[in-house]
């Protein structure tokens, strides 16, 4: 099989729950980055990078740039996906940390997932023939704007689904509020996973190390299985000092190995929550949670269902702790997928069929073109 071509572009879809912090002033749609690929088997391989929702506008041009270095390859095992890997992944200052390595991701699940077709097997058996049976999801929602009352019917609302867990946005309203919705969310949820989501890689300015020290103190009687992203994903002696006291949560916004590298050095948490629609694709994932070896791994999802389905497959191939399943659904999610999972419980089990369930349709693409002032923003 060869690579006969490759696109990058983004598509805006709407959703059901128009409150989120940071869609509020962008036409209340999220933008999703895909990068599609074709051969000359009439496959066709899909993957989404996180930078879409930032910079749904550069994809193509990315991708474009990146073009040479993967059409006319050929794509029949994974040390032909390697060597792609390499051929981008090692161009000097521009390759190893940043907006590239996020937009390859998108790459390297979309060569995964039609090598996964060719081969005609699922694709967490590529990445490894011992699967796991099931895996761990917690449901993810609360947005930072819920009041303790939406809260309340937030959390009704995954109990009656089955989950077990449950996570939150705190940080945006004021502290007193905050405390409220916590409140009211442990309440509800009794003994169950409570995380809280302090999104302080989104918020500008963020809590220093004295601010957030003072806050989790006073949520910690909450007992939350972590509280993530207290701080800006960079100040690693503040994490440093906090996960010496409390359960902390990061690593989404990271891509860069070094950085990984040094919060495993600075033990700056206790679970760590990499993507693979973000960090490179599933090999350098597969570095990562390496890395950490002795830690909890979270994996972090916040995308479409392509990118949760990307990172499905990789937790079925590898010993993780949780996957983060997006409550907010996007309206263009059922249109573009057909696999039909089994949740039960918290736990999710592995489909059968070879590749993502992906299919991108012309009149799709256009029906969710890309619109313009519609990147996340604050």
């Amino acid at each position: 099989m060869k690579i006969i071509n490759i696109h990058g572009y983004s598509l805006s879809s709407g959703f059901g729950n128009k409150s989120y912090l940071g869609y509020l002033n962008n036409k209340s749609l999220k933008n999703v980055g895909i990068v599609e690929i074709t051969t000359n088997k009439n496959i066709n391989g899909y993957g989404e990078t996180y930078s879409g929702v930032y910079a749904g506008e550069l994809i193509k041009p990315i991708i474009d740039f990146l073009k040479i270095n993967i059409v006319n390859h050929k794509l029949e095992n994974i040390k032909d996906i390697e060597k792609i890997n390499d051929n981008i992944l090692s161009k000097p200052f521009i390759s190893r940390n940043g907006i590239i390595p996020s937009i390859y991701s998108a790459v390297n699940v979309a060569l995964y997932d039609a090598l996964s077709q060719y081969r005609e097997v699922p694709l967490f058996k590529l990445l490894n023939k011992k699967s796991n049976e099931k895996v761990r999801l917690y449901a993810s929602n609360g947005s930072s704007t819920f009041s303790p009352k939406e809260i309340n019917k937030d959390i009704s609302n995954i109990l009656d689904l089955g989950f077990n867990s449950y996570k939150m946005r705190i940080g945006f309203q004021k502290w007193t509020q905050d405390l409220k919705r916590v409140e009211e969310a442990r309440s509800i949820l009794e003994n169950k996973n409570l995380m809280l989501d302090a999104i302080m890689g989104t918020i500008h300015p963020s809590w220093d190390y004295i601010t957030a020290n003072k806050k989790i103190k006073q949520i910690i009687k909450f007992k939350p299985t972590w509280i993530e992203e207290p701080l800006m994903p960079n100040d690693y002696k503040g994490y440093e000092k906090l996960n010496k006291k409390y359960p902390i949560a990061g690593g989404e916004a990271l891509n860069n190995l070094l950085d990984f590298k040094i919060y495993k050095q600075f033990n700056c948490v206790e679970y760590i929550q990499p993507d693979v629609t973000n960090v490179g694709g599933y090999d350098i994932l597969k570095n990562i949670i390496n890395i950490f070896n002795n830690k909890k791994i979270a994996i972090h999802v916040w995308g479409s269902r392509i990118a949760f389905l990307s990172n499905l497959h990789f937790c079925f191939a590898n010993n993780v702790k949780f996957l983060e399943y997006p409550m907010m659904h996007l309206n263009i999610d059922k249109e573009i997928t057909k696999e039909n999972l089994k949740i039960i419980d918290d736990f999710i089990y592995p489909p059968n069929e070879p590749g993502l369930g992906v299919y991108i349709s012309k009149s799709i693409k256009q029906k969710y073109k890309i619109k313009k002032m519609s990147n996340y923003q604050i």
